[in-house]
């Protein structure tokens, strides 16, 4: 165990809950600041998602995904180089992180998280700065919603701080239920621009009664150009995760896909 988190286990029996979360933040920012320092490339970014600690409520960022499919999706992602991003399921922050690391200094993103959701459970309003600290850079600007993606008010939120500008980028990481991720496909694809990418979490088969994606894009991608960066499964293990994208995005396919996905 290093001195500073030596230190930080003892101050942590004396002090007052308040003071004693407000140093976990402060000490967690500036453990990440330095470990993304010595980060050079997608997969370093990735790799620390799963492998950097941090301090009491601050004490891991890591993805819900396997490495091997997050590098490379996020690879992709660096080439399409995003402006305005959308993030709904955000859980830990490691997507969202990488995200903000391989986009642009003047990339604008949305991250929209229900506090106790059935798929991550959402993050707080002292994570929110924790996010805002340690992963934005100069320049880079983020906008946490709490709130149920599904509800009128959050999509006004959206509307609101995105202005007039389109998505470059949409993932959906939120309710996996099929009514939930069928909803935030319907309520905010109209917000990606022409040539935007809309991007879907656990995609691969798994038959799990409370996960619906794949069944949601097997429908979509038989109706549009996509891409898919699931993990080869390995002696016929149960695979999970995946990663889909809709690329390309064509704004006109929308009506079309509706009845797709509305289908009985």
């Amino acid at each position: 165990m290093s001195l500073m988190r030596q230190l930080a286990t003892q101050a942590g029996k004396l002090l007052p809950t308040g003071f004693k979360r407000q140093v976990a933040l402060n000490l967690s920012v500036r453990s990440f600041r330095v470990a993304v320092q010595r980060c050079r490339t997608v997969t370093d970014y990735c790799r620390l998602t799963f492998d950097w600690n941090g301090f009491g409520d601050f004490a891991s960022i890591r993805s819900l995904q396997y490495i091997e499919e997050e590098v490379a999706y996020f690879e992709y992602v660096a080439s399409k180089r995003p402006k305005h991003a959308l993030e709904i399921g955000t859980c830990n922050g490691g997507t969202l992180f990488v995200l903000l690391a391989v986009a642009p200094d003047d990339v604008h993103a949305i991250s929209v998280d229900l506090p106790g959701g059935i798929h991550g459970g959402g993050y707080d309003q002292v994570k929110v700065d924790f996010f805002s600290r340690a992963f934005c850079r100069k320049g880079q600007r983020l906008d946490a919603i709490r709130a149920d993606s599904r509800a009128p008010d959050t999509l006004d939120r959206v509307r609101a701080v995105l202005g007039d500008n389109r998505l470059d980028y949409l993932f959906i990481d939120g309710d996996h239920r099929y009514p939930g991720v069928r909803d935030d496909f319907l309520l905010y694809a109209p917000f990606v621009r022409k040539g935007g990418m809309i991007a879907f979490h656990d995609i691969a088969s798994i038959h799990h009664p409370s996960v619906d994606s794949p069944r949601l894009w097997g429908r979509l991608k038989a109706n549009h150009t996509f891409a898919e960066f699931i993990r080869p499964t390995l002696n016929n293990e149960l695979l999970v995760g995946g990663i889909g994208v809709l690329t390309d995005w064509d704004p006109a396919a929308i009506e079309r896909l509706r009845a797709v996905v509305n289908a009985e």
